[in-house]
C-alpha cells in the first residue's frame, strides 16, 4: 500500500507520525511524507518555498473550536494542493 503523510513541521506532530510510518515501512508499505524534511530518514517530498501553515499558526492559534478546524482544513488544503503541483 502507498501512504502519504502531512503534517505540521513540529516534533509534536511528526513524532508519532513517524514512528507509526516507520512501523508500515518496516512491514513492506511505500511511505512518503509530504511537505516534511524532517521525516526521520523515511522518503520526503519537500514543500513549497511558501509555507501555507507556519505562516498562518498566529492567526489560528487564536481561534477555538470549528472555525480553528475549519481554518486550520483550509490552510492544509492549500498547502497539499501547492505541493501537488
Amino acid at each position: 500500500m502507498k501512504l502519504g503523510f502531512i503534517g505540521l513541521n513540529l516534533p509534536v506532530h511528526l513524532n508519532p507520525m513517524t514512528t507509526l510510518a516507520r512501523h508500515l515501512h518496516d512491514r513492506n508499505h511505500d511511505v512518503v511524507f509530504l511537505y516534511s524534511s524532517g521525516a526521520a530518514g523515511l522518503p520526503f517530498v519537500p514543500g513549497p518555498e511558501k509555507d501555507h501553515v507556519n505562516e498562518n499558526i498566529p492567526e489560528v492559534s487564536k481561534m477555538q473550536g470549528e472555525d480553528a478546524v475549519q481554518f486550520a482544513v483550509r490552510v492544509l488544503l492549500t498547502q497539499t494542493e501547492a505541493i501537488l503541483k
